[in-house]
């Protein structure tokens, strides 16, 4: 310890003679690693980062297949499913639904999402007010209740405690708010807001045509993942043989939650993270062949330590802890530049990158910092002190100031490795670039200069049918239309280049069977309207965007 103490001492004089050199080298790796561990805080936020639930490796996604195609699964289908199973815990339905939320403030519209029951206790979380949903308020008529999100919560209530038991209406229906769910509960599946029972009917129930429920199993403990499968495809079988003109062509399948959260980020991420280790790599070539031209200014320095007994072991120690405290000052300053770098990353990152809100300076992070910044210090260090310790004292006192063959060719090397390194880089980054430029190149097929789309949800109280739904989707669309400026407005079920709902058409000539049924997205649109809207037409979900030129 007092060997190692006196090395940094000596180290902290030498860094002190050349302040420039320092700085250039401190700054360069507080950069880099910062930038480095900021990716890897958003890679380990998105994809290692355990799931906020009680053992979230049991949960899994049931999924319906119709010709190789992942889809919903129907209400019918479901209620089939969970009478049959026999290895999983819990079979909780889910779906996405618009709200329209009022109380004591301006109404907004909300993401929110239809839950079964054990919805929580499938996810093994509790509430941090209040309670969630009992058995018999999954029921039609009892099922006047909501639970928030923490985020809604605090924005929309104010994180007042004494919100618990407090009256809201939800698309004109009066419902008591019974709970408030943990912050860690923020990012679903479905990123809704607030939660509400499902409620089925027995019209539902008995419902095996109309596929939009996804479906959250908790295996039971012992259970393998394959063994789930192989129950799922044999009620697949069963289904499809009791009901033979919803099911046909149709089987069940299950996938983790994870990677159904994950989706395609996972090899995006990875790319982004070895993009800047290649960053951290150039740069520690570059440190490298600096502190190598540094040497030889040192060479005489070292060879007269060596002179007068300094062994080589000594000469390399020192020469490795001038390299690793510089190491530690850029890692240091890393930590402030990753700090500001994740809050860079969760403000103007895609909003659709899951978790990416859950990036931060932790312990992982840290710990990863650490590893780097130990490995950087040795990869750009160890060279240079290979050399300052290497070469013997009266070749260098008799050649002065003077760099040898070997230094140059190390160093050439290490240019050499730079080049390569930022070729690679530039060369993804340039199809990255052009890739991006083709896209922005095509067509859509309609010409968006002028577009303003919003999105309208009728509530169900006062809209039961579909002639009410039209009436209003009229009226909407006319006064639009009379707005001064706008030229045309229309309604469509789903914006363009936002996919739609799918739809089995069954082509002119064929039989009428799901057999000769194809698989297509279906968009229900008006007519255009040029200052009085004549036509209009709703989704079945009773939500619509307005469209205007």
């Amino acid at each position: 310890m007092e060997g190692l103490h006196r090395s940094i001492r000596i180290a902290l004089r030498a860094l002190r003679r050349t302040p420039t050199l320092t700085a250039s080298v401190v700054l360069t790796l507080a950069l880099c690693i910062g930038g480095t561990a900021a990716v890897f805080g958003a890679v380990y936020a998105v994809l290692f980062r355990p799931l906020p639930w009680a053992q979230p490796e049991g949960v899994l996604i049931v999924r319906e297949l119709w010709r190789g195609h992942v889809g919903a699964m129907s209400v019918g289908n479901w209620a089939d499913l969970r009478r049959r199973d026999r290895l999983f815990e819990h079979l909780v339905p889910a779906y996405p639904q618009q709200l329209n939320l009022a109380g004591s403030d301006q109404p907004e519209n909300v993401p929110a999402a239809r839950v079964g029951a054990e919805f929580f206790q499938l996810l093994g979380v509790s509430p941090a007010l209040g309670r969630t949903f009992a058995a018999d308020e999954d029921t039609p008529g009892r099922d006047q209740v909501v639970v928030l999100s923490d985020r809604l919560w605090r924005r929309r209530f104010g994180a007042d405690r004494a919100v618990i038991g407090r009256e809201v209406r939800l698309d004109g229906r009066p419902a008591t708010v019974i709970g408030v769910m943990p912050a860690s509960l923020d990012f679903t599946l479905l990123n809704e807001q607030l939660w509400v029972p499902t409620a089925f009917t027995p019209e539902q129930l008995a419902q095996h045509d109309e596929h939009y429920l996804t479906v959250l199993g908790r295996l039971r403990p012992g259970v393998t993942t394959a063994e789930a499968a192989t129950e799922l495809a044999d009620i697949g079988r069963e289904l499809q043989q009791a009901y033979p003109r919803e099911n046909q062509e149709r089987s069940l399948g299950a996938s983790s939650l994870m990677e159904e959260l994950v989706q395609d980020y996972r090899p995006r991420l990875f790319v982004l993270l070895g993009a800047v280790g290649f960053v951290l790599l150039i740069a520690c070539a570059n440190i490298a062949n600096l502190l190598l031209a540094q040497g030889a200014a040192r060479g005489r320095e070292m060879a007269i330590r060596a002179a007068v007994g300094a062994g080589r072991g000594h000469l390399l120690r020192q020469a490795l802890t001038e390299n690793l405290l510089l190491a530690g000052v850029g890692g240091g300053l890393g930590v402030l530049v990753a700090h500001w770098a994740v809050r860079g990353l969760t403000v103007f990152g895609p909003a659709d990158v899951p978790r990416l809100a859950q990036a931060r300076v932790d312990g992982p992070m840290l710990a990863f910092m650490l590893a780097i910044t130990l490995g950087a210090g040795l990869l750009f260090g160890l060279a240079p002190a290979l050399r300052l310790s290497s070469r013997p004292p009266h070749a260098v006192l008799k050649e002065g100031r003077s760099g040898g063959v070997q230094r140059d060719r190390i160093r050439s090397a290490l240019v050499v490795a730079e080049i390569a390194l930022a070729l690679i880089l530039l060369t993804g980054a340039g199809l990255l670039i052009r890739s991006a430029a083709a896209l922005n190149r095509v067509e859509p097929g309609y010409d968006p200069t002028g577009v303003v789309a919003a999105r309208v949800s009728l509530p169900t109280t006062g809209y039961e049918s579909a002639d009410q739904a039209r009436v209003a989707f009229e009226r909407l669309t006319g006064e639009l239309a009379a707005v001064p400026g706008v030229t045309a407005s229309g309604v469509a079920s789903v914006a363009p280049l936002e996919g739609g709902s799918t739809n089995g058409l069954v082509p002119e000539g064929r039989p009428l069977d799901v057999a000769s049924s194809i698989n297509s997205y279906l968009r229900i649109v008006s007519r255009p309207c040029e200052f009085r809207c004549t036509a209009a037409a709703a989704s079945p979900s009773r939500t619509a965007r307005a469209r205007r030129w």
